[in-house]
């Protein structure tokens, strides 16, 4: 497996994308992209690495403007909103077989490529009409899109048994980054375009909502362009971490971002997909903390203050009032009435 920089694609992605937009435009790469404000310079990490969320914004933006969702690379464009669209109603599919057989459905009749749903076995496999999409970034295009789906739709990342492509294996950066994204079951040169997953994972349960919807749709497709993450998961190992250090020794952004191993933005961007952040998941732990404190009614608040990281009782006392609409004695004297 290949260990490139998180969030990040090869360069040459970007030229695969706009290669098609160009051709329906007429212009060349670097005038699509002023077009948008843009220079290759404002996308780069470094030289030779895109940012992968950057890229992501930018794709958004020329599917609205062109709109076509797949960048004219399918028979047909892809209107935009389509994506949208998948995600609302695969989500109320039973189950994960059901929401491959409804994507594919949904593809042809809007993209235009002949794609079907086949279980082989002990294989379940998504299979491509010969010819129906031109060269290897168009067909893992595809692939990413409907793997990221389908992960997001079940909670986790989802093994792939193998992808098989009828074309020539693109160039070394590129297929470093195809093996990152999708694992080193990769053939070219084969006769069929095809993407095989384990057929046990077809009986998988589909429990997502429109609000996880809205907020899967609101980080696409910066979210599909990296290894599936659960953002539920993260923040469940957040509180986890949190529930097992006492406050003052809880790491400041930059430092959980390290035990995470995430960059800070990243981690920034995966809780804000999930609507959290790390000061409210703090905030969250520290008033549960107060609040069984204060029940038991044994330390002064100044202890309570300093044992929950603040430093001085007003502090303390501000928070508490924000958190719950009572002060620390507020809320005592109002258990106590309870009792």
């Amino acid at each position: 497996m290949t260990d490139l920089p998180r969030d990040s694609l090869a360069r040459g992605i970007l030229d695969e994308a706009l290669a098609g937009l160009c051709r329906r435009s007429g212009l060349a790469p670097d005038a699509l992209l002023a077009a948008e404000g843009v220079q290759l310079a404002d996308l780069l990490l470094g030289r030779e690495r895109l940012s992968a969320p950057l890229f992501g914004q930018l794709w958004y933006r020329l599917a609205r403007r062109f709109d076509d969702e797949f960048f004219a690379l399918g028979p047909r464009p892809l209107p935009a909103g389509s994506f949208a669209f998948l995600c609302q109603s695969t989500r109320l599919q039973p189950t994960l077989g059901d929401a491959l057989r409804h994507s594919a459905d949904f593809l042809r009749l809007t993209l235009g490529v002949d794609l079907r749903l086949q279980r082989d076995g002990e294989r379940a496999t998504l299979r491509l009409a010969p010819g129906g999409l031109p060269g290897s970034f168009a067909v893992f295009t595809l692939w990413l899109i409907l793997h990221g789906l389908a992960c997001w739709l079940v909670g986790r990342r989802l093994p792939l048994e193998e992808i098989r492509l009828t074309a020539q294996a693109p160039g070394a950066d590129l297929l470093a980054d195809y093996l990152q994204r999708f694992g080193p079951r990769l053939s070219f040169a084969s006769d069929d375009d095809c993407l095989a997953l384990d057929a046990a994972l077809l009986v998988l349960q589909i429990r997502r909502s429109a609000t996880d919807a809205r907020r899967f749709i609101a980080a696409a497709p910066g979210n599909l362009l990296v290894h599936y993450r659960d953002d539920a998961n993260l923040i469940a190992r957040i509180r986890t971490l949190l529930r097992s250090r006492a406050p003052e020794d809880w790491p400041d952004a930059v430092g959980l971002a390290a035990d995470l191993g995430l960059s800070p933005a990243t981690l920034r961007r995966q809780l804000a997909a999930g609507g959290q952040s790390y000061q409210r998941l703090k905030d969250e732990r520290r008033c549960r903390l107060a609040c069984r404190q204060l029940d038991q009614g044994a330390l002064p608040l100044e202890e309570l203050a300093l044992r929950l990281g603040f430093a001085d009782p007003r502090s303390f006392q501000r928070a508490f009032r924000k958190w719950t609409g009572l002060s620390p004695l507020g809320y005592r004297q109002r258990q106590v009435r309870a009792v």
